[in-house]
């Protein structure tokens, strides 16, 4: 019959504290990306359009350039305006397609938020870094919780 041993609480207690920790970090970190990565294909929209489409010289970005996308949409007679086309996509991953896709006067699908209509999003889902960050983080945290189970296990 199997007896519980210090070292296996031990093992319990650090697997509950490695998941809040791990669980809070993606919280904090990730919030935004998974709020906006996750913004449903049903909820309402809007006919936008795009009122800028540039890419400009930035002391900020790696490369020295950022891009800025603008469009504008009206909700219940109110004009709202965005720059938010997918979440979690740096501008160095995909400007000259995003600036080819979507140039001024281009007419699009704004999502936006139906409580809050100025959260807005013209690509849903999350982008293709985030998705990878996610899964390695929890491969990570998948391989520290068998690796810190194993080891109370054995002691």
């Amino acid at each position: 019959m199997y007896q519980p041993t210090d070292n296996t609480e031990k093992g319990c207690i650090l697997t509950i504290l490695a998941f809040l920790t791990f669980s809070a970090f993606i919280y904090s970190a990730y919030s935004t990306y998974l709020n906006c990565g996750f913004f449903p294909t049903n909820n309402p929209t809007t006919r936008g359009i795009i009122i800028k489409s540039s890419i400009e010289k930035s002391e900020f970005e790696r490369r020295g350039y950022s891009l800025e996308v603008i469009y504008q949409y009206f909700v219940d007679n109110k004009e709202y305006k965005s720059s938010t086309i997918c979440c979690g996509s740096s501008a160095n991953e995909f400007t000259k397609d995003i600036l080819s896709k979507y140039p001024v006067g281009t007419y699009v699908t704004v999502y936006y938020r139906e409580n809050s209509h100025n959260l807005s999003i013209i690509e849903p889902g999350i982008g293709r870094a985030q998705a990878i960050m996610l899964f390695t983080f929890g491969f990570m945290f998948l391989s520290i919780l068998i690796y810190i189970s194993y080891h109370a296990r054995k002691n």
